[in-house]
């Protein structure tokens, strides 16, 4: 995929952080002891019923409790068809690069301290080991790949990085009605989890608690800041979240229609490119 055709035509640059840098940074401008962990939440509805609680922010993630709790079960997690291996070797890139095959996709981003992550996506029953082991379905899927792919897949066998992570692919099987209940909104993969093929879920997160510690900073009531933040987040986040779907069906799905798939990417990757 052309990241530097992004650039071109948005004039900004794709950055990349680690998630533990990322979570330090932002935990470091808090007050100690502002940060709790370790601290169960049996029933969200309570806590927020709590006399000294004004809001609750529920981020419990792709299988969120409170989001169960507050609408049903009719909302939770729906298996795409896809898993996903990944990890970190030990080899020195700046560059971040997308392959993708024949309903399968390889990709690779910089890491700190001359490391790489790489991922892996192909289907897949939902929960079920893989014949032979992790490393064996990587080699099955990918080991004829490009020789920048072999190259990942040998570091990984020869044990230069931290192993590797398996992990399936969910979105919600029907969007929510609203991010809100009373004085709880859900954010991140709590309100829209989406399947990763647009890179966007921890980013709308990140956007998710901005838009919502605005509305909190600029309004006086809590019901209003809620109510502003749902009108605000919901609608962007759940046409994302189609979207990432859409792009998993697209990117793995098998010939004939592969040919198709390409030459609609090679399409809007170019559509917007300033002449060379």
């Amino acid at each position: 995929m052309d990241f530097a055709g992004l650039r071109r035509r948005t004039g900004d640059s794709v950055h990349v952080i680690a998630r533990p840098a990322l979570f330090e940074i932002l935990t470091a401008a808090l007050d100690e002891g502002v940060v709790r962990y370790g601290q169960d939440v049996s029933d969200v509805r309570a806590l927020a019923d709590a006399t000294d609680c004004d809001v609750v922010i529920a981020a419990d993630g792709l299988r969120s409790r409170a989001r169960a709790a507050l609408f049903g079960d009719a909302y939770g997690p729906r298996y795409s068809g896809v898993t996903a291996w990944h990890g970190t070797v030990d080899l020195d890139t700046e560059a971040i690069s997308e392959t993708w095959g024949q309903g399968a996709r390889f990709g690779v981003t910089p890491h700190a301290g001359g490391h790489t992550n790489w991922f892996a996506c192909a289907p897949a029953p939902e929960r079920v080991p893989v014949p032979g082991g992790d490393l064996a379905a990587l080699r099955r899927h990918f080991g004829t790949w490009h020789a920048g792919v072999r190259r990942v897949l040998d570091r990984v066998a020869d044990g230069g990085g931290a192993g590797i992570s398996r992990n399936d692919l969910y979105d919600l099987a029907e969007p929510l009605p609203s991010y809100v209940s009373g004085r709880i909104a859900l954010i991140g993969d709590a309100a829209h989890a989406m399947t990763p093929d647009l890179g966007r879920g921890a980013c709308e997160a990140l956007i998710d608690a901005v838009t919502l510690a605005g509305e909190l900073t600029a309004r006086v009531r809590v019901e209003d800041a809620l109510a502003a933040y749902d009108t605000a987040r919901r609608r962007p986040t759940q046409r994302l979240a189609r979207a990432a779907r859409l792009m998993n069906r697209a990117v793995h799905t098998r010939r004939p229609l592969a040919p198709v798939r390409n030459a609609a990417m090679r399409l809007f990757l170019t559509v917007g490119r300033p002449p060379a």
